[in-house]
């Protein structure tokens, strides 16, 4: 999420978020690591797909907000 601790990053209002964008529960929400210029989020892997599909989808509510999928090496 191009969101993170400069821009007041918060779980509080970053779960509803992830949630209403990506259609997903608060269950299937993982580790939040909110840095500097960024968040990173884990979503549970049965619903990792479905979610990256739907939040590429623009959001009126939040224009300025993007999220996008991290690859990360094992």
């Amino acid at each position: 999420i191009n969101i993170g601790r400069y821009k007041n990053a918060d779980p509080k209002w970053l779960i509803p978020l992830l949630c209403r964008r990506g259609g997903i529960t608060k269950r299937e929400i993982g580790k939040i690591q909110i840095l500097a210029r960024e968040t990173r989020v884990e979503i549970a892997p049965g619903v990792s797909e479905r979610f990256a599909e739907a939040v590429r989808r623009p959001d009126p509510k939040d224009p300025n907000i993007h999220i996008e999928r991290l690859e990360l090496p094992e």
